[in-house]
């Protein structure tokens, strides 16, 4: 990319080529459009890093990125963090899709609240077969998140911007 972009979609993989075409086809079709999406295989033993590539030579906002040893999911985030550019990062993960407009309200809501870190969404719960089987909804203030925050993560990781400067 010649310029930053705004934000910069981290996309850890392992072994998903199930599921990744899905997924990163959610994000390339999102309604806003200037991010980045850093994908990083952690030395997947099936199609995933092939597919990637795949998706790469058709799209240039995506950076593949292919770990050298596994570093697990904690370690893989890093990496993408560390290849990425953008004002705001956008988790995803591997086996998970975004409703088109995703981006364009998380960032106009980043936009327009300075003072918020992260935000994040309610998801869809699937089968092995795309079928939606519940729906898992997060709390929403301030104090309703951070009374939770030591007890369980008040976020799902595959639905939260985070402000990079935080």
């Amino acid at each position: 990319m010649t310029t930053k972009p705004k934000v910069s979609v981290i996309l850890p993989a392992y072994n998903a080529a199930r599921y990744l075409p899905e997924a990163l086809q959610s994000i390339l079709s999102q309604s806003f459009q200037d991010f980045e999406l850093v994908v990083v295989d952690d030395c997947s033993t099936d199609e995933t890093w092939k597919i990637i590539q795949q998706f790469a030579k058709t799209d240039k906002r995506i950076q593949p990125v292919q770990n050298a040893k596994n570093l697990k999911l904690s370690g893989t985030l890093n990496v993408a963090i560390a290849h990425s550019n953008g004002e705001y990062l956008a988790r995803m993960d591997a086996d998970d899709w975004s409703v088109p407009d995703r981006l364009v309200k998380q960032v106009a809501y980043m936009d327009a609240h300075p003072e918020v870190g992260v935000s994040g969404g309610s998801m869809e719960v699937c089968d092995e077969n795309l079928r939606v089987v519940s729906v898992r909804r997060y709390h929403q203030s301030d104090a309703d998140i951070r009374s939770h925050l030591f007890r369980y993560s008040p976020f799902s990781h595959p639905l939260i911007m985070i402000r990079k400067s935080v």
